[in-house]
């Protein structure tokens, strides 16, 4: 199957194996005076319909991602957000070429449960982009947090309330080159195994520090053409969940290659491929 999704396989693990990962942290230089002016004007472009672009919140953002064996190797810097904002547009890396791109650093987590179900989230209206079904948990690398790993294990904290000791099992299966909001991101894809069952994650879920994040948990029979059927969930003019490619990635490493979903960097025409909605669980 194709379906259009605005998402690069970059690294996949085959099935059974798992990638390490390191990090090396190294400074970003200033960029020049054309550049800098280049993101002035698109932080003032953004806000034109983003008032509340947080252009100079600071987080983890990519020099480069290399393969190395079966190691995952992240070179990244602490940045203001502005500058993945700017640098990943194609106008910049036309003008500027590509060594002055600082490209996002995102986690996501394929939650499997006890009961074999698949996990996904609903983004409350309140937040900056609503109605948005992804991987739960998910998110941007925090400038506090030391690398992927750590920064999945704070989500799954923030987000369903769960710790180390729910899982059974944590694996990096591999990255996905992810545009996500406009801003190219490494999204690092990990499968994670609960002992806990769907209504048990749900539960869990309600006393999290970001409950409030989900208004709406969705649970899925974890089985190929189940999800290959009813994967695609949105509304007709909501986001596509971002954490598609990872599914996608996911459904392949544990069932194999025949029930891998291909994607075309579209996402316009995403919504002429939406999909039934799954089984719906409200928290709140």
């Amino acid at each position: 199957m194709s379906f259009p999704y605005p998402a690069r396989r970059l690294f996949a693990a085959p099935s059974g194996q798992k990638f390490e990962i390191s990090v090396v942290h190294r400074d970003f230089d200033p960029l020049p005076a054309p550049q800098e002016a280049f993101v002035k004007a698109e932080v003032a472009r953004v806000r034109q319909f983003d008032p509340g672009f947080p252009a100079v919140s600071k987080m983890l953002l990519a020099h480069n991602l290399k393969l190395e064996g079966n190691e995952l190797r992240l070179t990244c810097g602490v940045s203001a957000r502005k500058y993945m904002q700017a640098t990943t547009q194609p106008a910049f890396v036309e003008q500027f070429g590509e060594g002055s791109v600082r490209k996002g650093v995102s986690m996501l987590a394929v939650t499997i449960t006890a009961d074999n179900k698949l996990i996904l989230g609903v983004r409350t209206p309140k937040t900056r982009y609503p109605i948005m079904r992804h991987c739960a948990p998910a998110g941007r690398l925090a400038a506090h947090e030391n690398d992927p790993y750590n920064g999945i294990m704070a989500e799954y904290r923030e987000e369903l309330g769960m710790d180390r000791e729910d899982l059974q099992s944590i694996a990096c299966i591999g990255v996905v080159e992810d545009l996500v909001y406009g801003s190219l991101t490494y999204e690092f894809v990990f499968i994670g195994k609960t002992k806990l069952t769907a209504r048990q994650v749900i539960e869990r879920a309600k006393g999290a520090k970001s409950a409030d994040e989900h208004p709406v948990l969705e649970s899925l029979m974890w089985v190929p053409d189940y999800i290959c059927d009813d994967i695609l969930l949105s509304e007709p003019d909501a986001w596509p969940p971002t954490g598609f490619a990872g599914v996608a990635m996911a459904l392949e490493y544990e069932f194999g290659a025949g029930y891998r979903i291909d994607w075309e960097p579209n996402p316009m025409l995403y919504g002429n491929y939406m999909g039934r909605r799954g089984p719906m669980v409200r928290i709140k």
